[in-house]
């Protein structure tokens, strides 16, 4: 809302309100993005989540910036509401909520901040670095009577745990400690105190017994800190890992799994089986290796309905974007010039250029952001070009290549850094909007937001 007298509806056409989720299965860097719609001076959207209750959150953009956010506990029950004050600058100044108030959701996100800063070293005893030395025992002992603890407190340093989140993120912290602190026990005894140790037996990782495995209490997760990473942790590390599930049934995998975390956990909760069955079936996934009609028929006839389909269709998605194959091409060693391989790659052919890095997690948010939008413009003629460059390992950057599809290219530093000057780009991720003779049309440092992303893309493909 806008003061008196000021020109509302000029502001807020400015104004672009975006609704996020992070699907259970995502990493912290693929949040989906919904724009909301505006009538008048009410923002609203039809949000598709995954569970009858999760933390997703707004992000509000003016003018293609970003300028604030918030968390929010959205419900499939029932319509949410976020009553948002603006001055009339269009700047942010309060919110209102139906669940909990706007200073409880802001120490909810320095809490959440705090847990991504804090280093597993700081859990290490610092008057005596041979913790790890002296057995799995102490270990296990110390870094739950200790090392939780202190990990807890650091969190909160600034601000109270609010009374309405404190069940689910509580319990998310100790997934982070979980999978941060306790899981990769070896990796950890090397890193932090220099030791190389034997992989421990199933007992020194009972901290995993401390965690609420009931869905509605674990997957209410804040978007920064995924659930995904507890299930990937236990499959990967302890006593060197579960089997990957393959095209064993369901069941018979996870008669396994439950005996090997048996020493760990006294009880092993159906929930907690079927989400480490479903991670494995997604990292085969992600891996790019499609699965078989045997394992669909295991998924269908093993996993819980709901579960099932979101591992069946990550598979589709996979697939079909596998199927559009990506061109990758390393230019690293060679000298570039963007308008000349424009003009011999795609020529007569509108083009948007993407620049962007594995180590850039806006990059990453903002073309996951936009990947409906370019499955929009997919008859358009437009061709989107990504351009990283050797910042970005090669191994890593041709796995999230591939992930992402098109056409990729990978150039020298130095190179990037003159194309950049030339454009008058300052950073990453930033964009070029080529028209279909190759002149720029439009440039960008920052994503602009979807309304201005899709705005260019019509203008270039007239």
């Amino acid at each position: 809302m806008a003061g008196a007298g000021a020109d509302v509806d000029s502001l807020l056409n400015k104004i672009e309100i975006y609704a996020v989720t992070l699907p259970i299965f995502a990493d912290d860097e693929s949040e989906t993005a919904v724009l909301m719609d505006r009538d008048g001076d009410i923002y609203h959207a039809e949000v598709p989540t995954e569970t009858a209750e999760n933390i997703g959150g707004i992000r509000i953009y003016r003018d293609g910036i970003f300028i604030g956010g918030t968390s929010v506990l959205m419900k499939q029950s029932m319509p949410v509401g976020v009553l948002i004050y603006f001055s009339t600058n269009g700047d942010i100044l309060s919110a209102e909520f139906r669940h909990m108030n706007l200073k409880k959701w802001a120490d909810v996100a320095i809490i959440t901040e705090y847990a991504l800063s804090c280093d597993p070293f700081h859990y290490n005893r610092p008057e005596d670095a041979t913790l790890y030395q002296q057995g799995w025992q102490a270990v296990s002992e110390y870094m739950a009577h200790e090392g939780w603890p202190k990990f807890l407190n650091m969190t909160l340093q600034d601000c109270e745990m609010p009374e309405e989140a404190a069940e689910w993120l509580t319990n998310n912290l100790k997934c982070r400690f979980a999978y941060q602190c306790i899981l990769p026990y070896k990796l950890n005894a090397m890193q932090l105190a220099g030791v190389e140790v034997d992989e421990p037996p199933m007992a020194a990782y009972s901290f995993l017994d401390s965690i609420d495995y009931r869905p509605e209490v674990l997957l209410k997760y804040n978007t920064m800190l995924p659930v995904r990473y507890l299930f990937e942790a236990i499959l990967a590390y302890p006593e060197g890992g579960l089997d990957k599930i393959g095209e064993t049934p369901v069941n018979q995998w996870q008669e396994k799994a439950d005996r090997k975390l048996a020493p760990a956990m006294k009880s092993r909760p159906q929930f907690l089986l079927d989400m480490l069955a479903a991670m494995s079936y997604i990292k085969q996934i992600e891996n790019f290796v499609a699965l078989t009609d045997r394992q669909k028929s295991n998924i269908s006839n093993g996993l819980p309905a709901d579960l099932g389909r979101i591992v069946l269709k990550f598979n589709k998605e996979r697939s079909a974007r596998a199927s559009n194959q990506s061109l990758l091409l390393d230019y690293v060693d060679k000298p570039f010039d963007i308008k000349s391989h424009l003009d011999v790659g795609f020529p007569g052919v509108p083009v948007v250029v993407d620049f962007w890095n594995t180590w850039c997690s806006p990059c990453l948010q903002a073309i996951s952001v936009t990947d409906e939008v370019r499955k929009d413009f997919s008859d358009s003629g437009i061709a989107f070009v990504y351009v990283s460059d050797e910042s970005s390992p090669e191994a890593a950057w041709r796995k999230k290549a591939t992930e992402i599809g098109g056409n990729q290219l990978r150039i020298s530093s130095a190179e990037m850094s003159k194309l950049l000057e030339q454009y008058g780009l300052n950073g990453f991720p930033s964009y070029l909007f080529f028209d279909a003779d190759h002149n720029v049309v439009k440039a960008y440092t920052s994503f602009p937001g979807i309304k201005i992303y899709r705005d260019e893309l019509d203008r270039i493909s007239e």
